[in-house]
């Protein structure tokens, strides 16, 4: 019996996420196939019969929906109906934790944002008119509707921990007015969402935490560092954001990013050079294996091409480090890159 899922990626890396699925279908021994939806951000694999693909563990997916059914043609005077014939065959037990109406992350799919808005109270409303109960149980599924178009859907569910709580996988993040540059929302994402709560807490509360932030000006990454009061070693040629140095919580070298060498021990080093991905993973490799710092957060600019091949031929060279915890995502903030997170045992 075929089992449709459907996947959201930023949108042009499509055949990135299809590989990806692909691997890991071969692996598990799972027959099935990859439909691109190109330049949308989505992925629909067609496996067979049950499997499981670990969501957190997926470089380059944003959102994962199970037991999709496609919806064409939608009446324009009744969207729900069909909606409803879906939701039999997906959910026989008619108990779930929520409505998700979710869009494409184009130019289109934001078009039908203020649709989505009107329509997602009317839609669960008629959902438990038909007898389906909600219920926040942690095995009830959540189900999604995805709108390509007015006449176009997909339906499915979720599960918790194989999900991203956010429609379509997208934390959306305030800039700081302050901020030095816009490349720190992507390490205030990565620590929300990469790091293990508890270390994320361990930032916000403990005292005396050094920093490094290797190729660091303006200071992007740095004000993330200071804003959870880490005494941060900036290095960069470049000059820094003089707000960031006035604080008092920042130390600023100006030499070469690769030379620089930590004299005392390092709780956190954070890295976002735009060079080849194969030097930074060097670099890493050098920090954590030689036990200079405990762990790092640190991004990997991609090639235009074979992106999804480079992504899994750096992540093996880093887990050559005995007992390094590792995770990799290609968050929301993220452009033609991936964030890692690595942290030695």
């Amino acid at each position: 019996m075929e089992n449709i899922s459907l996947l959201f990626c930023r949108p042009g890396f499509e055949n990135d996420l299809a590989g990806e699925l692909m691997q890991q279908a071969a692996e598990a021994q799972v027959g099935g196939y990859c439909k691109t939806l190109k330049g949308q951000g989505l992925v629909l694999f067609h496996g067979q019969g049950e499997y499981h693909f670990p969501f957190r563990d997926l470089v380059f997916a944003r959102q994962m929906v199970k037991q999709v059914q496609t919806l064409k043609n939608l009446p324009e005077d009744d969207r729900i109906s069909p909606i409803l014939s879906a939701l039999e065959g997906i959910l026989p037990e008619k108990k779930f934790r929520d409505v998700v109406l979710e869009s494409p992350d184009t130019n289109d799919g934001k078009s039908l944002s203020r649709f989505l808005k009107k329509f997602i109270h009317p839609l669960a409303k008629t959902i438990k008119k038909n007898g389906y109960q909600q219920d926040n149980g942690a095995d009830v599924p959540f189900i999604h509707v995805c709108f390509t178009s007015y006449e176009e859907a997909y339906v499915g569910i979720s599960y918790e921990g194989e999900r991203s709580p956010f429609p379509g996988g997208i934390r959306r993040l305030k800039f700081p007015k302050d901020g030095p540059s816009r490349s720190t929302l992507k390490l205030e994402e990565a620590f929300l969402d990469l790091l293990p709560r508890e270390l994320f807490q361990e930032l916000k509360e403990k005292e005396g935490l050094v920093g490094v932030d290797l190729g660091a000006a303006p200071g992007g990454w740095t004000y993330q560092l200071v804003k959870h009061g880490i005494f941060t070693y900036a290095v960069d040629n470049g000059p820094m954001e003089e707000s960031l140095v006035s604080t008092g919580l920042v130390d600023h070298h100006q030499e070469d990013a690769y030379k620089f060498q930590p004299r005392g021990h390092v709780d956190i080093l954070v890295c976002d050079m735009v060079d080849k991905p194969s030097l930074v993973v060097k670099l890493m490799k050098h920090w954590l294996g030689e036990g200079l710092c405990d762990m790092a957060v640190f991004n990997l600019k991609l090639p235009m091409k074979k992106r999804h091949q480079e992504v899994q031929s750096c992540l093996d060279e880093l887990r050559k480090i005995a007992g390094l915890e590792l995770r990799a995502k290609q968050l929301y903030h993220d452009r033609e890159e991936i964030t890692v997170w690595a942290r030695r045992s």
